[in-house]
Order: structure tokens, then sequence, then C-alpha cells
């Protein structure tokens, strides 16, 4: 059975550890695991955007907006949620 992400997520990560995802190089989908990489990206590149998750043929990508990185780090609870779906959209997706 699926569980929505703030379920997932809500109120079980302390402030700094959202970030350790960044060090994350592979993450599990609904198709085994796959290549991941998170990137830090100008605020510039997503202006009117908070993430974004993509799929680029061999490696999931999550792009974040500098500014949505540092208000995480900071315990911005907006900011941390935005990184933490962004970053388990795999587990909800099926990716080939």
């Amino acid at each position: 059975m699926r569980r929505p992400c703030a379920d997932l997520w809500a109120g079980r990560i302390p402030s700094g550890s959202i970030l350790s995802i960044e060090s994350v190089n592979e993450i599990w989908t609904v198709r085994g695991k796959k290549p991941f990489r998170l990137e830090v990206v100008p605020d510039a590149e997503l202006p009117d955007d908070s993430g974004l998750t993509t799929f680029d043929g061999t490696c999931i990508v999550v792009k974040i907006p500098r500014r949505i990185r540092h208000k995480a780090f900071m315990g911005d609870g907006y900011a941390r949620y935005t990184i933490a779906p962004n970053s388990a959209t795999p587990f909800f997706t099926s990716i080939s």
C-alpha cells in the first residue's frame, strides 16, 4: 500500500539530516535500484520552482535551487518538505 510523502517524512527528520540525501548515489524505485543525483543549481535555473525531479535515461536527477537548499539547512519546514518529496518521487514513480 502506498503512503503519502507527508506521512513518510513529516516530523521524522531532524533539521540537518534531510541534506544527507546529497551523499546518496542510488535510490530504490518500484523497478529496483537506480542511480541517483541531487543537484543544487543557481536560483536563476529554477526561478519559479522549488525543485524538479527527472530521469535522464540512466539516472534519477533531483534539482533544487540554492535558496531552497540553504533554507532547508537553516531548518525551514517548507524547504525541508520540498526536498523530501522531490527525493522520494522515485519511490512512487514507475521508471524503466
